[in-house]
């Protein structure tokens, strides 16, 4: 049977965040499904 595991990582990209994620499971991301909830802003009204 399929095991299911939710993560929630917070990190300053989804990049950095997708590698967090995969460390913490062991697992390659071709083996996971990742959805990405908030990606986040570059900084005040999304300048810089």
């Amino acid at each position: 049977m399929d095991q299911k595991t939710t993560l929630e990582i917070i990190a300053p990209t989804v990049e950095e965040a997708i590698a967090q994620g995969l460390a913490q499971l062991g697992l390659t991301a071709d083996a996971v499904s990742v959805e990405v909830l908030d990606a986040g802003n570059k900084g005040l009204f999304g300048l810089g």
